[in-house]
C-alpha cells in the first residue's frame, strides 16, 4: 500500500485498513496472431474516438482486451503530444492484408487482443469496419508490452440530466458508444439520469437514488456530469449519494463547472473532498496559453498529437485556501510552468470518502473494507469530436475523457467479482434419497448483480425439496441469489430422490451480471453411487447413517461364486465348527458356498441347514453329540449385540456363547473386532451393521449351542 503522507495520515487517523496492488505489470510476450488496435496518428488518426466504440463492442462480447503502456513514460515532445512508444511490432493490416507493417513503434496506448482470443474478436472487427473507420492490425511476430490493465466488462454509464448532458451524448456517440439499451444517447435514453433520480425520496439515506439497486449495490459502473451550477439546491444531497457511490469501484467523471459543483470549496459547490482536502477556488483560474504534460505512463494520460485548450467557466482548476491534493500524481495536463495545483486540467484520483484514500498509480483500491471509486476531473467546457485528430487537438479531450471510461475498476479485472461455486454431496449412499449443498463466495472487489444459481437433477431423479426459495421445472432447480457483494457467501440445500442404484454425476451452474456482461460459472462436479443394498452385487460398502453394506462377501465367508445367495451368508468358524455352516437360502442353485465354504464329503445338511464338521446330522436337524465341538470354538468368532460376530463372544467347549449377545438381526460378521470386517476379508468394508436380517441364522447357531450344552450335561 503506497499513500501519499497525507492520505496516509488520514487513513491512520481514521483508524482504516488500507489496502491496494501494485501498478507495476511485468512485461509479457505476445504471440504471432495477436490483434492490435493501434491508437497513434500514423494509424488511427481518423478512426481514434471509433477505436473506443470498437472496445466496447469487444467488451461486450465477453472479448477481454488488454491495455498495453509503457510506464513509466516519458514526453518526447509536449507541443506535438509525442511519447515514448509503448512496443514495437510488425504486423498486417486486418481489414487489407495486403498492407505490411515493419517494425512500428506503437503509441498512445493500443488496445492489444491475445492471439488465444483473436478468433472470438475477428467477426465483431470485420462488422464494425464495415461501417466505421477503426485501424486494426495482426501481429507478424512475437513482440513484448506491459499489460497496464486488462479490460473484462462493458461499463454500465450513467448520464447526469445536468442540463447539458447533451455534450456527453456527443462524446459517447461520436465513439458509437451505445446506452444501456444498445441504442444511440439522447434525451430518452434509460440512462439518463436527473438530479431528482440521483438525490432520491430521502435526504437521511444516501443510498437511496438512481445510482444504487434496492440490495444497496451500484447500479452503474460510471456517471457523467458535464456542466453543472455550483449553487444549484441539489447539490449537497447529490454530492451525498455520489460519495456512498465512490465507496465501490466505479468512476465518476466531472467536467467544467461540473467539477467545482462535486469537489468545490465554501461556501459555492458539494463539497465533497474526494481528491483535495479543501477543495477548488472559485472563481476558477484562466485558461493555459499552453500545458505540459505529467504522469503519462497513467492510462488516463494516453493520447497521441497535439492537445488543443478550449475555454470555459472552468478551464482549469486550482486548489483553495490550505488545500491540498490526497495524491499530487493525479495531475496529467496543467498549464505549462506552473506548479500542480495552480493551473490543472485534467486529473483522476481514488476518492477519500472519508477514512483515506490510495495514490493513482496503485491497482485497486480498498479502504475500511471498502473498494473505493475513482474520480476524473477536465478543465474545459466542450471539446471538439472531429478527427482526423492531428488537425482536430481539441479532440484530444474528448480521447482523454473516454480513457477514463475505460479505465475504471468495473471495467478492469482487479474491481470485478470473483465469485466461486462448490458443490458438495455424498460420494456414495445406499438411500435414494440425497441432498446437495452449493456454496458460493464473492472473493472479489465488485459485486455480482442477480446472480442465479441452478442445478440439472440427474436424468429420472425426482425433485423433493429446496432451500432459500429453489423452485423447481423441467428436471433444473433455480436460486435466485439477488446481488453478491465483495465478500459476501452463502448456501442453498436442494434434496432429490435417485431412481435406482448407479452412478450420477450433478454440477451447478450461475450466471450473474457485470456491467452490461453477462458471466458465468460453474461448480466442481459431485459423483454419487446409489447401492442397494437389499440386493445389488456391488463391491461398495456404505457405512455411515445408511447403516447398511453391499452384497460383497469375505473370502473366508462369501456368497456363493454365481451371486445368487441372497438372504443368509455363510462364513468359515462362525458357529465354532469346523467347517462352514450355511443357513437359509444362502446356498447357490449349483450347492457351492462361499470360497471356503463349499460342502465337504463328510458334510450332509440337515433339514434345517446346518453342517457339522464330522457331518452327523440328527433327526430333526440339530447335529449329534458326537460332533467336534471341543476345539471347535475360535477367539475371532464372536456373537456381538447386534448379532455379527466378533472377537469379544466366543464358543466354549461346551458349545455355549459367552461375551455379546445375539441381536434381533443375527447377521455374521467374522472379521474384526466388535463386528467389524477384517482387513483380511475380500468384501470388508469396516462396517459395523450388515445389510441382511440374518435372525434365523443366528438362531438356530445360539439354540445349537444350547443343545449340545445341555445332551453332554444329560450325559455327565
Amino acid at each position: 500500500m503506497r499513500h501519499t503522507p497525507l492520505a496516509a495520515a488520514i487513513a491512520i487517523a481514521a483508524g482504516s485498513l488500507a489496502w491496494s496492488a501494485s501498478a507495476d505489470a511485468a512485461v509479457v510476450t505476445f504471440d504471432t496472431g495477436t490483434l492490435i488496435i493501434p491508437m497513434d496518428v500514423d494509424y488511427q488518426d481518423t478512426g481514434m474516438l471509433k477505436a473506443f466504440g470498437l472496445l466496447d463492442k469487444l467488451l461486450r462480447a465477453g472479448v477481454p482486451v488488454q491495455w498495453v503502456i509503457k510506464a513509466p513514460k516519458v514526453v518526447v515532445n509536449a507541443a506535438l503530444g509525442r511519447f515514448e512508444d509503448d512496443f514495437t511490432a510488425s504486423a498486417t493490416d486486418f481489414k487489407t492484408p495486403a498492407t505490411v507493417i515493419t517494425a512500428h513503434g506503437y503509441r498512445g496506448g493500443p488496445f492489444v487482443i491475445k492471439a488465444s482470443d483473436a478468433a472470438a474478436a475477428k467477426p465483431i472487427i470485420t462488422a464494425w469496419q464495415a461501417a466505421n473507420t477503426t485501424a486494426v492490425h495482426v501481429a507478424t511476430a512475437p513482440f513484448s508490452g506491459n499489460i497496464s490493465r486488462t479490460l473484462t466488462a462493458a461499463p454500465r454509464i450513467a448520464v447526469f440530466g445536468d442540463g447539458n448532458e447533451s455534450i456527453a451524448f456527443s462524446y459517447l456517440n461520436a465513439a458509437g458508444i451505445l446506452d444501456g439499451n444498445g441504442l444511440v444517447w439522447s434525451k430518452t435514453s434509460v440512462d439518463l439520469l436527473t438530479p431528482a433520480m440521483v438525490m432520491g425520496p430521502s435526504s437521511s439515506n444516501h443510498k437511496d437514488g438512481a445510482l444504487f439497486r434496492p440490495s444497496g449495490e451500484p447500479a452503474f459502473c460510471e456517471i457523467m456530469t458535464m456542466h453543472w451550477g455550483v449553487n444549484e439546491s441539489e447539490v449537497a444531497e447529490v454530492t451525498a449519494e455520489l460519495a456512498q457511490f465512490l465507496n465501490y469501484p466505479v468512476h465518476v467523471n466531472g467536467e467544467c463547472q461540473a467539477v467545482n459543483a462535486i469537489e468545490g470549496a465554501p461556501p459555492t459547490g458539494g463539497r465533497s473532498n474526494f481528491v483535495s482536502t479543501a477543495g477548488f477556488a472559485w472563481p476558477a483560474p484562466s485558461q493555459p496559453s499552453a500545458v505540459e504534460f505529467v504522469n503519462s505512463g497513467l492510462p488516463f494520460a494516453q493520447m497521441d498529437g497535439p492537445f488543443g485548450i478550449i475555454g470555459g467557466s472552468e478551464p482549469a482548476y486550482a486548489l483553495g485556501p490550505g488545500s491540498k491534493y490526497y495524491d499530487d500524481g493525479i495531475v496529467m495536463v496543467k498549464g505549462a510552468g506552473k506548479a500542480t495545483g495552480l493551473q490543472d486540467v485534467w486529473m483522476t484520483g481514488y476518492a477519500n470518502t472519508g477514512k483515506g484514500t490510495c495514490v493513482i498509480s496503485d491497482v485497486g483500491c480498498v479502504v475500511d473494507g471498502k473498494a473505493l471509486g475513482k474520480v476524473s476531473y477536465l478543465g474545459g467546457h466542450q471539446y471538439d469530436v472531429k478527427t482526423p485528430i492531428s488537425t482536430s487537438p481539441k479532440t484530444q479531450g474528448t480521447r482523454l475523457f473516454l480513457n477514463s471510461l475505460y479505465e475504471a475498476g468495473c471495467v478492469t479485472d482487479e474491481g470485478q467479482p470473483k465469485l466461486t461455486f462448490t458443490k458438495s454431496g455424498p460420494a456414495e449412499t445406499a438411500s435414494a434419497t440425497v441432498t446437495y449443498t452449493i456454496s458460493w463466495t464473492n472473493a472479489g472487489l465488485g459485486p455480482a448483480i442477480g446472480a442465479q444459481v441452478k442445478d440439472t437433477l440427474p436424468a429420472g431423479s425426482s425433485f423433493v425439496s429446496a432451500t432459500a426459495g429453489g423452485t423447481a421445472a423441467g428436471g433444473v432447480v433455480t436460486w435466485s441469489l439477488g446481488d453478491v457483494a465483495k465478500g459476501g457467501s452463502g448456501s442453498v440445500d436442494v434434496t432429490i430422490t435417485l431412481p435406482s442404484p448407479g452412478v450420477y454425476a450433478n454440477v451447478a451452474s450461475s450466471t450473474y451480471k457485470v456491467g452490461l456482461n453477462t458471466w458465468s460459472a460453474t461448480s466442481n462436479t459431485v459423483t454419487t453411487k446409489f447401492v442397494d443394498c437389499a440386493g445389488d452385487a456391488a463391491s461398495t460398502c456404505i457405512c455411515g447413517d445408511a447403516g447398511a453394506c453391499d452384497d460383497a462377501a469375505a473370502s473366508d465367508g462369501g456368497g456363493s461364486t454365481d451371486g445368487s445367495a441372497v438372504d443368509a451368508t455363510s462364513s468359515t468358524d462362525a458357529s465354532g465348527f469346523g467347517d462352514t455352516t450355511t443357513s437359509g437360502d444362502a446356498t447357490s442353485s449349483d450347492g457351492a458356498a462361499g470360497s471356503d465354504g463349499t460342502a465337504g464329503s463328510d458334510g450332509t445338511t440337515s433339514s434345517d441347514g446346518t453342517t457339522s464338521s464330522d457331518g452327523t446330522t440328527s433327526s430333526d436337524g440339530t447335529t449329534a453329540e458326537d460332533t467336534n465341538i471341543g476345539d471347535g470354538s475360535s477367539d475371532d468368532t464372536s456373537m456381538t449385540d447386534d448379532g455379527a460376530v466378533g472377537d469379544d463372544a466366543t464358543t466354549t467347549t461346551d458349545g455355549s456363547v459367552i461375551g455379546d449377545d445375539a441381536s434381533v438381526d443375527g447377521a455374521l460378521n467374522p472379521g474384526g473386532p466388535d463386528g467389524d470386517a477384517g482387513t483380511g476379508d475380500t468384501g470388508g468394508c469396516g462396517c459395523g451393521v450388515a445389510k441382511r436380517d440374518d435372525t434365523p441364522w443366528s438362531l438356530a447357531l445360539l439354540a445349537l449351542g444350547l443343545l449340545v450344552r445341555r445332551r453332554r450335561q444329560t450325559a455327565a
